[in-house]
């Protein structure tokens, strides 16, 4: 925490070490570097960036690790926790579409248990019916 009170957010990012081996950037500032928010909805965030050199950008959007997954140009990228609280990544040179999207394991596992546990519930409602009709025909 001692690190913000001596650094420009403008210029600097407090990155903690075990992100360092992600970063791959110019120490060059790209002045015309632009990131232009294009799509903002619950669990998909859409970016498109410009860049002269590879850069990190750093998003004013909370990080957190559990279920969010970012990816440049449909290739996966992984999310760096920067000024502790914040989300980066490191953009590379050109034109590119970013993508951050919430796609939780929890949400995939119980979507998966609801829908088995509907099917089931169907098929015992469709036995159900066919023993009733079944002891119907033979009284």
């Amino acid at each position: 925490m001692n690190a913000l009170s001596y650094f420009s957010p403008k210029d600097t990012a407090v990155v903690e070490e075990k992100y360092r081996s992600n970063i791959n950037i110019s120490n060059q500032a790209d002045s015309a570097a632009t990131i232009e928010l294009v799509n903002n909805d619950n669990d998909k965030v859409i970016y498109r960036s410009n860049a002269n050199a590879n850069q990190l950008a750093i998003f004013s959007e909370v990080f957190y690790d559990e279920g969010w997954k970012a990816s440049i140009d449909g290739k996966d990228a992984p999310i760096i926790q920067t000024n502790y609280v914040l989300r980066g990544l490191v953009i590379p040179t050109g034109k590119h579409d970013i993508v951050f999207s919430f796609e939780p394991a929890s949400y995939y596992t119980g979507n998966k248990a609801a829908i088995g546990s509907s099917v089931m519930i169907w098929l015992l409602l469709i036995a159900a019916i066919i023993t009733d009709l079944r002891k119907k025909k033979t009284a």
